[in-house]
């Protein structure tokens, strides 16, 4: 059209009648030529990029940092020498920069705003949506007002970024930033230890103190862009601290939850190094699936490094009763399909739940012999040395997680959730189910008194036909073993599940603590005695149902009687139980959040 307005007058004649009837003959070829667009414009502003580097960096201003973020129109209109400018990498801080390429900010802009005004406004975050732009750890203003005279300052939010330890790239996202380590939320427990800035476990090597966060995520694999993926190692001796990467095909991608950590500076409170906390898990899968497991096994025996995603505790399958009373032996886990990155395409019906980690609740740390300390200058609790564990671990509750093969009378999603721990030197992950099974809000230390013995403390939703109880894992430690668990009192053959039993017969929890007048400020607080008594259940392999009488399901252990036959104390008819903690005056006495009682 363009050259016949070009051409001489007698052929313009000629040529409009030819082209007329062009027109009036090929409407499809009117509408495909017509509807070709213009090419797509420069970017008519790019925030992230003020003078164009190599990498543009995604951040807010100077001064206060939260007070401008990047898709503000603070930002956009502020002075580009109010940009911050990040310290050099051999000096690492909070304010190194998380970073995008410009030619992903500007595919984007071609996506969404091609063809666009240019009055259109450009927003790089809520814009571009497949091309989000990260900022560093501390960005974000506090969600949180102050109170009672104290001041609430935001250290670290999910979608912030701060220094990654190049060692352990092969553990990050590939939708972040390269090289730098990006948290993902929701955020739940939290726990914190000092460490030595000394290059070991995976810190910064400056000779500095820092305060290591342990963050928990109570998320799972979901199929779409915002599913978070990780990586763990599937080699015995490649991908912890300490060792070398592991090759491609020793790396399993991992959906869903994840234990993450974040190193403060303890003088300036910055974020200036994270990472992931785990690097390679291990479950009891050590004998072949749903065989008993020898009671003299240990768990160099019982526990084996998890490999593919079915070796993974959200993936186990119960053997059922069948209403005509014979049994179903399933032999084999539920083998999920997992693609290797959020960018593969997923087939219909696909649940990501099923390939990784899941809904990482509360948790505590442990440190070695925690409870070895005294109180106006006599012993806490019982003996004054070696009272606690033998290691430091961070225990981290697996809330619920859909399970196959239910047994009768629950729901198609019976919870399988159980208890976990962090070696938190090893950064190897553990998988408990003889700790409890069902949903699992929370688990924590508690002092016996004695340096061979360990006492877990869980916080079990229990189940709705029976209500939940106080429930306490009895371990005896083998100092001598050399595998994390046995060490620890935590093996499968060095405990058992115990729970309180009052001592005047009564199993209503509400009735036992006189709830709800018990409530009240002066009422007259009395103690109310009772013990721990081992219930008639322990895991021994097996999960589901069986012909010998054997049972471990969430009804199962939550509802099991005494082996001296008593009924435990629990919030009848109801499934609910939350966070608790230790007295550090007394820690042989804790306290629970019962949300439950009415």
């Amino acid at each position: 059209v363009g050259d016949y307005r070009l051409t001489p007058r007698p052929f313009q004649r000629s040529s409009s009648r030819l082209l007329l009837a062009m027109l009036y003959s090929l409407p499809a070829l009117l509408l495909a030529f017509a509807s070709q667009p213009e090419p797509c414009p420069e970017p008519i502003v790019c925030p992230t990029c003020p003078v164009l580097p190599e990498e543009a960096t995604c951040q807010a201003g100077d001064g206060r940092r939260r007070l401008a973020l990047a898709s503000t129109n603070e930002y956009l209109t502020a002075p580009r020498d109010h940009v911050f400018t990040p310290e050099h990498m051999s000096n690492p801080s909070a304010y190194e920069p998380a970073r995008q390429t410009c030619a992903m900010v500007k595919t984007g802009y071609d996506m969404h705003c091609c063809n666009a005004s240019a009055e259109e406004p450009f927003n790089p975050v809520s814009t571009i949506t497949d091309f989000n732009c990260f900022v560093e750890a501390g960005a974000h203003i506090v969600h949180a007002e102050g109170f009672s005279g104290a001041k609430i300052d935001s250290l670290l939010t999910a979608s912030e970024c701060t220094h990654h330890d190049p060692l352990f790239n092969w553990q990050l996202n590939p939708r972040h930033p390269e090289g730098d380590f990006c948290y993902v939320g929701s955020f739940d427990g939290l726990n914190a230890m000092p460490i030595l800035g000394n290059g070991m476990m995976q810190t910064m090597a400056t000779g500095k103190s820092y305060m290591r966060t342990f963050i928990n995520t109570e998320i799972h694999g979901q199929v779409g862009a915002q599913s978070a993926q990780w990586a763990i190692s599937t080699s015995e001796d490649k991908g912890g601290f300490g060792e070398l990467p592991p090759a491609p095909e020793d790396i399993l991608i991992m959906h869903g939850a994840m234990e993450q950590f974040a190193d403060l500076d303890r003088e300036t409170l910055e974020v200036v190094n994270g990472g992931q906390t785990v690097k390679k898990v291990f479950t009891a899968r050590g004998f072949p699936y749903n065989t008993v497991i020898p009671p003299t096994a240990t768990s160099e025996a019982a526990y084996t490094i998890v490999k593919k995603h079915s070796d993974l505790h959200i993936n186990v399958k119960n053997s059922l009763k069948n209403p005509d009373g014979t049994y179903t032996v399933v032999t084999e886990p539920n083998e999920p399909f997992c693609p290797a990155s959020p960018l593969d395409p997923v087939p219909e019906g696909t649940d990501l739940r099923f390939c990784g980690l899941y809904g990482h609740c509360g948790s505590k740390i442990s440190y070695k012999h925690e409870y070895s300390y005294t109180v106006d200058g006599v012993p806490a609790y019982g003996a004054a040395e070696g009272v606690g564990s033998e290691d430091e671990f961070v225990l981290v509750a697996q809330e619920g997680g859909a399970s196959f093969n239910p047994p009768a009378g629950s729901s198609p999603s019976a919870p399988t959730g159980t208890v976990q721990i962090l070696d938190v030197r090893r950064g190897h992950w553990y998988q408990l189910p003889h700790l409890s099974v069902g949903t699992i809000e929370m688990a924590f230390t508690i002092s016996t008194g004695h340096p061979d013995y360990i006492a877990i403390g869980i916080e079990d939703y229990g189940d709705s036909s029976c209500g939940s109880g106080w429930t306490v894992w009895l371990g005896k430690k083998d100092k001598t073993s050399p595998h994390f668990l046995d060490r620890n009192g935590l093996g499968i053959n060095q405990g058992r599940l115990y729970r309180f039993v009052a001592a005047n017969g009564e199993t209503d929890m509400a009735t036992f603590v006189n709830w709800p007048a018990s409530g009240a400020f002066e009422y007259p607080q009395v103690d109310l005695p009772g013990t721990l008594e081992p219930i008639d259940a322990m895991f021994d392999g097996r999960y589901g149902e069986f012909e010998d009488g054997y049972e471990w399901t969430r009804p199962s252990t939550n509802c099991a009687m005494t082996v001296s036959g008593k009924t435990p104390l629990r919030m009848t008819g109801v499934s609910k139980q939350e966070w608790g903690g230790t007295n550090p005056d007394k820690p042989n006495q804790w306290a629970i959040a019962e949300t439950g009682l009415g």
